[in-house]
Formats: structure tokens, C-alpha cells, sequence
């Protein structure tokens, strides 16, 4: 995508997804990627948790009906200071 003249170029979004459906995930990064964004995913909580400290996302999308461990949950920790 082209910036104007004299513009900075956007800020390149980076989404962490975490879904325990492999083709939901597969198929949301693809189109994420697509879109001009870095995409790390997991399909496990704790999986997710571990690659958060690394990849240090400005976006995350999960899902609510997660294993072991619900969405809601799993958002709190990730907050957590």
C-alpha cells in the first residue's frame, strides 16, 4: 500500500490469535497477513501465553470457549501486569 508524499508509512499491526479451532486460525492469520499485519497464533491458552512475552502484540483476538481455560480468563493474564 502507498503512502503520500511526505507521510509516514502505517504501523504495521501486530495481532496475536488464540483458537483452539486450527482452521479458524489458519484462515483469520492468512487474511490478517494479507491485510499488512505481523500474525503470531496459538491453539492452546498457555501456548499463547508463553508467545505473548515474545511477540508483544498490539492486537489480540481469542476465543471465549477456549480448554482449561475460558477467553475471559485467558484476556485477564493477559493484561496482568
Amino acid at each position: 500500500m502507498a503512502t503520500p508524499a511526505g507521510s509516514a508509512p502505517a504501523r504495521r499491526e501486530r495481532v496475536l490469535v488464540i483458537d483452539d479451532n486450527h482452521d479458524a486460525v489458519e484462515a483469520l492469520a492468512h487474511f490478517l497477513e494479507l491485510n499488512d499485519c505481523d500474525v503470531c497464533y496459538a491453539s492452546e491458552p498457555l501456548d499463547g501465553l508463553t508467545r505473548l512475552a515474545a511477540f508483544a502484540p498490539t492486537v489480540a483476538i481469542l476465543d471465549l470457549g477456549l480448554p482449561g481455560i475460558d477467553g475471559c480468563e485467558l484476556l485477564r493474564a493477559l493484561r496482568a501486569p
